[in-house]
């Protein structure tokens, strides 16, 4: 993408204070867009990036039944679910956030850079805890899903086998 990368620290105000709410939540957030603000209403929608029409149905429902409302959708941007949740958010004239594995610099995965541009377009904003130039790996997958749970006061898990990162995700909402 061609915008700017911005980037925040924790001793800032402006640092989305939930996720100071989770384990080694990360120091520094690189971001395109709007950063959550604190108090705002966000839950995220998260599953299988092979969902099922009916799965893909029921994530763009939700998300946007739940923007039309006034909260903010909060996902990964992955294929399958995360990205049905931001469409429908988009659809419901609602605020979405994706929060990604790798560095901003490329919007991964690469048939999501559409969306990536609707949802900046849109007033929302696109997160990470890591550097551009960093490649999306296995394992940034699960620190993602730390903040993507971090952001939100509740998960939906739609569609997710037994071994699953959304599930993951589920399991680490902070109860305050």
């Amino acid at each position: 993408m061609t915008v700017p990368v911005s980037k925040i620290t924790q001793e800032s105000p402006d640092y989305p204070g939930d996720l100071l709410d989770i384990p080694n939540p990360p120091q520094t957030l690189y971001y395109l867009g709007e950063l959550p603000r604190r108090g705002e209403n966000m839950i995220a929608i998260v599953g299988t990036r092979k969902a099922t029409r009916e799965g893909r149905d029921t994530a763009r429902s939700i998300a946007r039944e739940l923007a039309a409302k006034g909260i903010v959708v909060v996902s990964g941007l992955a294929l399958g679910i995360d990205g049905a949740a931001h469409e429908g958010a988009l659809k419901g004239s609602g605020k979405t956030i994706a929060v990604l594995g790798n560095g901003l610099d490329e919007i991964y995965p690469r048939t999501h850079e559409w969306l990536g541009k609707e949802i900046l377009k849109s007033g929302g904003g696109i997160l990470s805890e890591y550097p551009e130039g960093t490649e999306a790996l296995a394992h940034h997958f699960l620190e993602r899903n730390m903040i993507v749970s971090g952001l939100s006061k509740a998960v939906v898990v739609i569609e997710a086998p037994m071994r699953s990162g959304s599930l993951v995700t589920a399991k680490c909402v902070v109860v305050a």
